[in-house]
C-alpha cells in the first residue's frame, strides 16, 4: 500500500517478499517509525508497505473491531493499520533492512 508519489521495482519487491517464507504467514513489511507514546511504531504509508496474503485476510476479518478506528475520519491509514494488527492480532513490523542495515523502503 502507498500513495500515488510511491514507486515500486515489482521483480525486487517480489524477490525480498520470497525470503519471508509463505504468504499464508503473517508478514508486515514496510519502512518503520516511530510515532507518539509509547509502543508506537508502524510502517510508513509513504515509504508504502505490504500485509502478506494470510495476514490481508486476517485483518479483513477485524477491520470492525473498536481498537481498529472503523469510523475514524484521517489521512494516518499507515499508524490506524499499524496499531489495528499490533493491538487486536499481536502482529508487529518485521524488520526489512538488508544485512548491511540499509533501508529496503523509502
Amino acid at each position: 500500500l502507498g500513495g500515488d508519489d510511491l514507486f515500486v521495482v515489482p521483480e525486487n519487491l517480489r524477490s525480498y517478499l520470497s525470503t519471508l517464507g509463505s504468504p499464508d504467514d503473517d508478514h508486515f513489511v514496510g519502512r518503520r517509525f516511530k510515532g507518539y507514546g509509547t509502543d508506537n511504531y508502524f510502517n510508513s504509508g509513504g515509504a508504502g508497505y505490504a500485509l502478506s496474503r494470510g495476514l490481508v485476510k486476517k485483518y479483513y476479518a477485524v477491520l470492525e473491531h473498536p481498537d481498529c478506528s472503523p469510523h475514524q475520519k484521517t489521512s494516518m491509514e499507515d499508524v490506524n493499520t499499524a496499531a489495528c494488527l499490533r493491538k487486536v492480532l499481536g502482529v508487529g513490523l518485521t524488520d526489512t533492512r538488508d544485512e548491511r542495515g540499509r533501508e529496503r523502503f523509502h
